[in-house]
């Protein structure tokens, strides 16, 4: 990236959001990773030790960050121990983050107990897919469909970027975006009883305004979630269960055409990670864990 500076504006609230997510403070594997931070070892060890209860992905990812980087050797010994019990269920990129994790471990951490239960974490791990297999359909597909650019200005490379961010933000929260052998159809999803659901992302504003020797870049991104149907279905609007969010941001650079082209990657970049993450993530994974 370059360096242009960024600034995000608040994004706009997601329609039916207040019905559909819930309070702040509510979610106790939220609040136990947060705990995983603390300079203190038995908060940590209590936090660790509360979500090795969890198979959620949230608590997956934050374990195998302990197994990586906790300076504390009990704890990296909780978390391989945990990560070898606490995989069922989930999507098959995600255990091969475990496996890789574990693995490492394995070989190189620096305390002899924590390579032994990596090691043994690693043998009561599914067998990997099969290269070349269709694999296994998700419980829960996430279609995210291409970006479309109301602007006209963004680049191919920013459309890419915007589309990177949202897929990567969706597939951070353990909800999968590749359905085996492509895109299903509806009568697949019925097959597999599968939930599906479809992000559309939009650029819906880039804009320079030069100003002496520095440039001002602003730009508008929307996203809808929506449940969907299949590749031969239609989207479907319900309440509570389909939303969109949208949010703005400037950046500031130098005044030549490669800064700006630059200037409107970046801005484009970093509103579609925060947006995907900070809004579009948390009510999909209130959805998809409905009923």
């Amino acid at each position: 990236m370059s360096s242009a500076r960024v600034w995000l504006c608040s994004c706009s609230v997601f329609a039916a959001l207040a019905l559909a997510t819930p309070p702040a403070g509510a979610d106790g594997i939220d609040a136990n990773i947060k705990e995983l931070a603390s300079g203190n070892y038995k908060t940590r060890l209590a936090a660790a030790l509360a979500l090795a209860k969890s198979s959620d992905n949230r608590a997956v990812m934050a374990l195998i960050s302990v197994l990586q980087n906790d300076k504390d050797s009990a704890l990296r010994r909780v978390a391989a121990i945990a990560l070898g019990r606490g995989v069922d269920g989930l999507p098959e990129a995600t255990i091969e983050k475990v496996r890789a994790a574990l693995t490492a471990a394995a070989a190189n951490d620096s305390d002899t107990k924590v390579r032994d239960n990596a090691s043994s974490a690693v043998k009561s791990l599914p067998p990997p897919a099969k290269a070349g297999s269709k694999g296994k359909a998700p419980t829960v597909f996430v279609n995210i469909d291409r970006v479309g650019d109301e602007s006209k200005s963004a680049s191919t490379q920013s459309i890419a970027l915007v589309s990177k961010n949202v897929r990567r933000a969706v597939e951070d929260i353990g909800l999968s975006t590749v359905w085996p052998g492509g895109s299903p159809s509806k009568a697949d999803l019925a097959a597999n009883r599968s939930r599906a659901f479809i992000v559309v992302s939009t650029v819906k504003k880039l804009a320079v305004k030069k100003k002496s020797r520095q440039a001002e870049v602003s730009c508008t991104v929307a996203i809808r979630v929506s449940p969907w149907t299949g590749r031969d279905g239609n989207e479907i609007w319900e309440a509570n269960k389909s939303a969109s969010a949208s949010g703005s941001a400037k950046t500031t650079t130098g005044n030549n055409a490669e800064e700006i082209s630059a200037g409107m990657q970046d801005c484009l970049d970093m509103l579609a990670d925060d947006i995907a993450r900070r809004q579009v993530t948390p009510f999909l994974r209130k959805i998809a864990g409905s009923s």
